[in-house]
């Protein structure tokens, strides 16, 4: 008699993708490879958000979706949400030990998650992110459990700058909080997918008793070479409201653009959810704001260099290797470049304003140096970051797990 084929469930914080948003592109990483695989089906509770109109989705998988209120469903965190004093409500926000990306996971969205998985019987849950972690609690214990950590949030949030002792102290919160469910809940998992090798090791220190495994970011697949075009125009591409990203471009407009005056550098931000006050600062600084681009081909190929300042945050960087498969020149910051292992020759690394301002007038006066060095770059993203490769490996992973 016929065998019943292996079902599995993956609970993601966003609809996975194959472009235009990183953590979109994560869980698209992990769906198609589930989907190699078993049959796959994905629940998403959109604790991160979701994609816009148009983005282009992961394969064709068996889709759920679970509203969690807009995160604030749980009944103790709306209520602590709304003390005025802020030492009472970091204390509370304290008593209560979840991070507030767990927020929209109230019982009734547990008790949903657990209604489908008795619906799906699945051989084996994967769960994108620890913001998503409780919905183990919610899972039989006999089925197999894999966990998507992506970065170290502990050490991400800590980066997060702010000047508001009490934003920063609830930061600490938020990281202690992210350690906590890690313990609560990664012994429940066969496997705890990272990253990179810094995210493996930083965790690793804290919680020793827990194996971690690497799962590479991949670059896109890029069907044509998009060469970089004889312009004067920098790209940056990333949602505006991820606030490293939105930190980074700031720093950007305030700090290195004064040292481009005179260049004719023209810079384009490609992103959706920008806040009325980034708009107006790149209104007064002569940016070009073009809002959500659906085809990241179309907006590469306008450019002459895609800039990568971020000064904080955790994982890897998808942009910069979207950027590299293209053959498109970079200059990043080493936070930006963090985890890739990119070769020294590959790209233009600053983290000095100035000395990013003069990496960009090198890309734009030095077409000899840039075809070599995106050449080189274009060759390590293919031989290291290849999504077929990737998920081929991820999938063979997952397969020993059922």
């Amino acid at each position: 008699h016929d065998m019943k084929p292996r079902r599995s469930l993956m609970i993601s914080p966003i609809t996975p993708a194959i472009g235009g948003n990183g953590l979109a592109m994560r869980m698209g990483l992990f769906s198609d490879a589930l989907a190699r695989v078993s049959e796959t089906h994905v629940l998403v509770i959109p604790i991160a958000g979701d994609l816009p109109a148009g983005a282009p989705l992961s394969g064709a998988l068996r889709m759920h979706r679970v509203d969690s209120g807009g995160v604030r469903a749980e009944t103790r965190f709306a209520l602590l949400s709304q003390v005025a004093d802020p030492d009472e409500r970091l204390a509370a926000f304290r008593d209560w030990g979840r991070p507030s990306q767990s927020a929209g996971l109230s019982r009734p969205i547990l008790n949903a998650v657990n209604r489908l998985v008795q619906d799906i019987a699945p051989d084996l849950v994967h769960v994108g992110r620890v913001g998503l972690s409780p919905c183990i609690g919610a899972l039989p214990t006999r089925i197999p459990v894999t966990l998507d950590l992506d970065e170290d949030d502990n050490v991400a949030l800590a980066m997060t700058p702010t000047r508001n002792p009490h934003h920063a102290a609830w930061l600490r919160q938020e990281g202690r909080a992210c350690d906590r469910m890690i313990t609560d809940y990664g012994p429940r998992a066969t496997r705890i997918y990272v990253a990179s090798r810094g995210e493996c090791s930083s965790l690793a220190r804290r919680h020793p008793n827990l194996g971690f495994s690497i799962a590479q970011n991949a670059a896109p697949s890029v069907s044509t070479r998009v060469f970089p075009a004889r312009s004067r125009t920098a790209l940056f591409i990333g949602s505006l409201s991820y606030a490293p990203n939105v930190e980074g471009l700031v720093w950007f407009i305030r700090r290195v653009m004064p040292h481009l005056a005179g260049s004719g550098l023209r810079l384009e931000v490609a992103g959706a959810g920008a806040s009325p006050e980034l708009l107006a600062l790149a209104r007064r600084s002569g940016v070009v704001m073009r809002g959500w681009v659906p085809d990241a081909d179309a907006a590469y190929r306008g450019a002459a260099l895609s800039i990568l300042p971020l000064l904080s945050g955790g994982g890897t960087r998808i942009k910069l290797l979207e950027a590299a498969a293209r053959g498109i020149p970079f200059v990043a910051t080493r936070r930006a470049a963090a985890g890739l292992d990119l070769p020294p020759e590959s790209g233009w690394f600053a983290d000095d304003p100035r000395d990013f301002a003069i990496c960009i007038r090198s890309i734009l006066s030095d077409h000899a140096t840039v075809h070599r060095r995106a050449g080189l770059a274009r060759r390590h993203v293919n031989k290291c970051h290849s999504r077929t490769a990737i998920i081929r490996g991820l999938a063979h992973d997952l397969d020993s797990v059922f």
